[in-house]
């Protein structure tokens, strides 16, 4: 009786000791959350056991942010993100602390490859703007081991460029990543077989990189460009059907030009067809369209509406996409329809211009393409190629067999010859302020900011074989590609 009685009282004597302690252990943490040490690096037990839903963040620290290999000033820094960069949010701390009069928690993120740790206080939700607002003359390169050759380069919108680039010495070839309007790039795909290699590239309004490869396959990354996902085409028209281009919409849909020669080999009866999709990539259904092509261009207007420029006619179709109709130019040589091929076709805001080639003849159309004009084009002049860009004050440019300048102050109605800077000229660009850039002699780039009055010489490229084109970024500043060089740098 008195071993039972003895056993059940050390038992009641455990338990009370044992919730005392428990009860002062969950006191003392939570005195520890209250007021955390600032010197003291955090340990994995402080962080939260389920990682935040992975999402997107952006350096906004001028200088750069530094990643280190944990949490605290501690760890050892990995690297500097630069500023603008984005960045992919694993996880956090639960404590805030304070950091040279900055309160922020210890975030974990992933970048270029590398996890590791920084400080959240510098990271926003929203891309910053870039640092730069005004023109300046610089030259950031990022080398790369070999000769390589820029075969294609794309900006999107926020700052964002793709470049796609061969290695001259193999088979390899990669695509870069510009998130801060082309000066600094990242590696982001690697490919060495020719059916993987790459034909065409975008980047969605959602943030999708998407590209299609020459084995009629969609390569997508949500997460730009850390992983990918393959995306077949399925329903191809033909057998011998071929992804050569893709664009984005301005609504934000993905067009697709396809090539087929028509289950007809050995004959040069190529015909293009166009495909959509409306969720980034996922499904793709035919527009009902097939033409003869007149380039592999398509582009849309103020509105969204697509135009598509065949070698017969020019089909458009309003913003729902789903009914084609053919222009209504008026009749030329006795004709219903342009039965050859157009040269420069151009849209500027609701303004459709095209040349009927060895006419002399302009149309344009002030009403997004609904109404045509007909107007003679410099008529003393053989036409072989015309390059039209307009600028911000309705005037329009136009770049005549890559020799002479014309400009026309009443959206295309009337011409007028300026100056030229040399010849060989190409790959014009106009930025805000109606500067316009011209590659010249294709080692040199001139601008003139009086519609050609004055010339002024921006660089001339003493060790590069020759300019391939200029890309004006979002920011203002020129973008000088060469046919052989590293990914490009604002010039």
């Amino acid at each position: 009786m008195k071993d039972s009685f003895f056993s059940y009282s050390l038992r009641i004597f455990l338990l009370i000791f044992t919730s005392i302690v428990c009860f002062n252990s969950i006191a003392c943490n939570n005195n520890n959350d209250k007021v955390p040490s600032q010197n003291k690096p955090l340990l994995s037990s402080d962080l939260p056991q389920n990682a935040l839903k992975i999402i997107n963040r952006w350096v906004i620290a001028e200088k750069g942010l530094r990643m280190r290999d944990k949490p605290g000033l501690t760890g050892s820094v990995m690297c500097l993100i630069p500023y603008s960069w984005r960045v992919t949010l694993i996880t956090e701390s639960s404590q805030t602390i304070t950091l040279d009069g900055e309160k922020g928690k210890w975030t974990k993120v992933k970048w270029d490859g590398r996890e590791g740790w920084v400080f959240g206080r510098f990271l926003s939700s929203r891309k910053p703007h870039y640092l730069h607002h005004f023109r300046k003359i610089i030259n950031i390169r990022n080398e790369i081991p070999g000769s390589d050759e820029i075969l294609k380069v794309k900006k999107f919108n926020d700052g964002y460029m793709l470049a796609y680039i061969s290695a001259m010495n193999n088979d390899i070839r990669r695509l870069w990543l510009s998130e801060d309007y082309g000066n600094n790039w990242i590696k982001i795909y690697t490919v060495s077989l020719f059916r993987q290699y790459i034909e065409d590239f975008v980047i969605t309004d959602s943030g999708y990189i998407i590209f299609a490869n020459k084995s009629n396959q969609i390569m997508r990354s949500s997460d730009w460009g850390n992983s990918w996902e393959i995306i077949d085409f399925f329903n191809l028209p033909y057998k011998d059907a071929k992804i050569i281009k893709l664009f984005n919409s301005p609504n934000g849909e993905i067009f697709a030009i396809l090539e087929t020669s028509m289950d007809k080999p050995g004959q040069q009866n190529y015909r293009h067809c166009l495909y959509i999709s409306r969720d980034n990539g996922s499904n793709w259904e035919t527009l009902k369209l097939i033409f003869k092509p007149m380039s592999e261009e398509i582009l849309f207007n103020s509105r969204g509406d697509v135009f598509v420029f065949g070698m017969a006619a020019v089909f458009y179709a309003s913003i729902d996409y789903r009914k084609w109709k053919i222009d209504k130019s008026p009749t030329i040589i006795n004709r219903k329809h342009v039965l050859f091929p157009y040269l420069a076709p151009y849209i500027a805001r609701n303004d459709v211009i095209y040349i009927p080639q060895d006419n002399n003849k302009i149309l344009i159309s002030h009403d997004n393409g609904e109404n045509y004009d007909i107007y003679d084009f410099l008529k003393n002049e053989e036409l072989e190629s015309v390059k039209f860009i307009s600028d911000t004050e309705n005037g329009l440019y136009a770049i005549v067999n890559n020799r002479k300048i014309f400009y026309s102050s009443d959206r295309g109605i009337s011409w007028v010859e300026i100056p030229s800077p040399g010849k060989n000229l190409g790959s014009p660009v106009i930025d805000s302020t109606n500067t316009l850039y011209l590659r010249v002699n294709n080692k040199e780039v001139f601008k003139t900011t009086n519609r050609g009055k004055t010339w002024q010489r921006v660089i001339e490229l003493e060790h590069s074989d020759y300019i391939n084109w200029l890309v004006l970024n979002e920011i203002g500043q020129l973008i000088i590609i060469d046919f052989i060089n590293p990914p490009p740098g604002p010039i």
